[in-house]
């Protein structure tokens, strides 16, 4: 099997109006597509519950034609809660297209790598298709007051490819 990583887009982007700010780069989606701590991170407010932003992701780098079947979707994150605190930092992750699969990632003082669960199928219980991959987005609301910084956020997705040669079977 093959995977391929998907890295944010500006699309849509709510970005600093939402209660999210960035740091270290130009735009929201900026910050997020590389894993490089406290040098660019998307911030949450510290004071409001339930701030969110809504993100796109890049077009598949592999072509339409070269995927046989999609195996899963999953998102990976990296991030921190930004004090130390007993209280916990964590953020919902949500994919909006196709609308579904939401999952709540918790947050240490120190950078860390949460990954979403691996999705065989999409919400309604269909197999994901290349067209799924062409619009997914991913909302972020996180949950509490204390601040959250996010510093990277990726869907990885496992294929099997269309150009597999099989060596030894009789078919």
């Amino acid at each position: 099997m093959a995977t391929m990583t998907l890295l944010p887009n500006s699309s849509p982007g709510v970005g600093a109006g939402s209660g999210w700010s960035w740091s270290g780069g130009t735009s929201f989606h900026d910050v997020l597509d590389s894993n490089d701590g406290d040098t660019s991170y998307a911030a949450s407010d510290g004071t409001n519950d339930g701030v969110f932003d809504i993100t796109g992701f890049r077009d598949p780098t592999v072509a339409a034609a070269d995927i046989a079947s999609i195996t899963s979707v999953q998102y990976t994150t990296r991030g921190k809660r930004a004090i130390r605190s007993r209280l916990t930092a964590n953020c919902d992750f949500e994919y909006l297209v196709p609308s579904g699969f939401l999952e709540t990632m918790n947050y240490a003082t120190v950078y860390s790598t949460e990954d979403g669960t691996a999705r065989t199928t999409k919400p309604d219980g269909s197999v994901w298709t290349y067209s799924d991959l062409e619009g997914l987005q991913m909302r972020m609301t996180k949950n509490g007051i204390i601040t959250l910084r996010l510093t990277y956020l990726a869907i990885i997705v496992t294929y099997i490819s269309s150009n597999t040669v099989f060596f030894g079977t009789n078919f």
